[in-house]
């Protein structure tokens, strides 16, 4: 789900989506899996709030409207790699039976 503006790479999870919170993607990727019926979903997400931007402020002429002004939404650079490799892991560990590390037990 979204990185943007997270800096703690301990608070990903790997859970299904019904099992997120806070993060504001994860809200909507919730709502669109309900309407197509999706029920089971596992995603990497974060637990940790996302830092709080300002809005940009636009050119300071009489062409800025209020719709032109946004806010940044940065992401750290070390999140992606670190994002992929929580991915990756997650991939191999469930092609060789492997559940969070552990020998995955019949019972």
């Amino acid at each position: 789900m979204g990185g943007a503006n997270k800096i703690d790479p301990t608070r990903f999870r790997v859970s299904d989506i019904n099992k997120t919170n806070i993060d504001p993607l994860c809200r909507i990727i919730r709502k669109e899996c309900r309407k197509r019926g999706i029920r089971h979903l596992q995603v990497l997400w974060s637990d940790e709030e996302p830092m709080r931007v300002e809005p940009i402020d636009g050119p300071r002429d009489h062409s800025t409207r209020p719709e032109d002004k946004g806010s940044i939404l940065g992401t750290m650079s070390y999140i992606p790699p670190i994002m992929g490799q929580i991915m990756a892991g997650r991939v191999i560990c469930d092609l060789v039976g492997l559940k969070n590390g552990y020998a995955a037990r019949p019972w």
